[in-house]
């Protein structure tokens, strides 16, 4: 088992006009290997077997020797797994728009078995895993991946600021961060026990060499990209493998960083007052979108019919209106004629029918939980037991369940088995007040396991309600 843990990091400084405040050295997104290094972290290498074809800035990266420390492997509790760190590396765009960190980890174990709460623990593993991110003062600061965030913006900002320039406190604003990503790399002998609940596979199963699953999954109200590539074959083109990891990640944080610059510019937080930074957008707009549709074209490789579409989908969502407005803006951007057309065509063509795609999806995923939750087509009663939505009740059944399988597993506490199965029925007879009742018998359980499993809406309704 093979694991790439990712970090993505959007820097908004060279379209708000403070490019003057940038390093021109490493000379990204092609610099010069051997002789160009990262401040306080390391040198640029060529990344082994290189990236993709025509594409730039996957072909160098920074070897990250002094920026980050992890001394000691992970260890998973009564699983026998460690996971040794063999990889730290960052590579970065042009204008540093968008930067990213990558950590891969090794398996000492093979034949590994898998499901959705052995998976849950082996997450969870990883993100409270402690590690040293160099600070301000070329000291480190200890912190955990789950945490990482600040450490990491403070790391980037020193690491890519000219030092006459660099002001943490007030820089940190234009640094925005996608989701994190965590792709796990699964060979033949290894086995994932989906059980067809958590863990959504990404194309029809068992119709190519391999296997593709992915998923949100929430740690402490931190949303992460869950990607499982599970080989059945020991024939397996490495190759193709290896592309189609490259693709997925580098699509979802090129979606995500293109996303924030659009809500930016949409939210007049990114205001173009120059022809430099004028010329900085399209260039990074043209290019991007540019990667996106190569993308398209190594995800679609082999007829992988629906994987593409299901991307887009989860990755670029707006609000009614927003899109138009967005349009108007780019309009009066004054870019030139070309690179105009190509961003107005990739929002018409690419995000506005995805948008109608979530719509679709989401209006038919409704109807069918109303047919299938056995609480009939009154599914109202449940509405305004959390956000004042409509509760998706096919969602918080499988939470139930998923909680009753994490009890069993680790405690097997009667008290805790039979309030969650009174919760269920509760949730099955659509009565939102035996349901609440029966929470508060457990809730201090739940949030004690929900830093370990994800039970987002269970969690989220126990804190609406204030329930200890």
């Amino acid at each position: 088992m093979v694991i790439f843990l990712q970090f993505s990091l959007v820097d908004f400084r060279s379209l708000a006009g403070l490019s003057e405040n940038l390093l021109t050295s490493p000379s990204w997104p092609s610099p010069f290997p051997h002789k160009e290094f990262v401040r306080g972290s390391g040198p640029i290498i060529p990344r082994n077997k290189r990236g993709i074809n025509n594409w730039i800035g996957e072909n160098f990266i920074c070897n990250i020797k002094k920026g980050v420390r992890m001394s000691y492997p992970i260890i998973l509790p009564e699983t026998g797994i460690k996971l040794k760190n063999v990889s730290k590396h960052q590579f970065s765009s042009e204008n540093y728009i968008l930067t990213k960190y990558e950590f891969v980890f090794v398996s000492n174990l093979k034949n590994i078995e898998l499901n959705y709460i052995k998976l849950q623990k082996v997450i969870s593993c990883i993100l409270l895993s402690k590690i040293d991110v160099r600070n301000e003062n070329y000291k480190y600061t200890n912190t955990t991946f789950e945490r990482i965030s600040k450490s990491l913006k403070t790391l980037y900002l020193m690491t890519s600021s000219k030092t006459s320039k660099l002001d943490i406190q007030n820089q940190t604003k234009y640094i925005k961060e996608c989701s994190p990503q965590l792709f796990f790399y699964l060979n033949s002998s290894e086995i994932l026990k989906t059980n067809g609940k958590f863990i959504k596979p990404l194309c029809r199963e068992n119709l190519y060499q391999f296997n593709l699953y992915g998923f949100w999954h929430n740690h402490n109200n931190k949303s992460l990209r869950i990607w499982i590539h599970q080989q059945r074959s020991k024939n397996n083109n490495n190759s193709f493998d290896r592309e189609l990891r490259i693709s997925f990640l580098r699509f979802h944080s090129e979606y995500e960083s293109l996303k924030i610059i659009f809500k930016g510019i949409s939210d007049n937080n990114i205001k173009i007052s120059s022809s430099t930074q004028s010329d900085i957008l399209q260039k990074y707009l043209n290019k991007a979108i540019t990667t996106i549709l190569k993308s398209e074209q190594n995800i679609s490789y082999q007829d992988h019919e629906g994987i593409y579409d299901y991307l887009k989908n989860l990755f670029l969502q707006f609000q009614p209106g927003e899109l138009d407005l967005l349009k108007d803006k780019i309009n009066n951007l004054n870019f030139r004629p070309q690179i105009e057309q190509k961003t107005i065509n990739f929002i018409n063509n690419f995000i506005e029918k995805s948008d109608m795609n979530i719509t679709q999806n989401i209006s038919g995923s409704q109807v069918i939980n109303q047919e299938n939750s056995g609480a009939g087509t009154n599914t109202f009663n449940f509405q305004g037991i959390i956000n004042d939505k409509e509760l998706n009740l096919k969602e918080l059944n499988d939470e139930l369940m998923l909680l009753l399988s994490i009890n069993k597993s680790e405690n097997n506490d009667s008290i805790v088995t039979h309030n969650v199965e009174e919760m269920k029925k509760a949730t099955d007879n659509n009565d939102p007040k035996t349901f609440l009742k029966h929470l508060e018998n457990c809730g201090k359980w739940i949030l004690d396991v929900g830093t370990k499993i994800s039970v987002p809406l269970i969690v989220e309704i126990i804190k609406k309600h204030s329930i200890q």
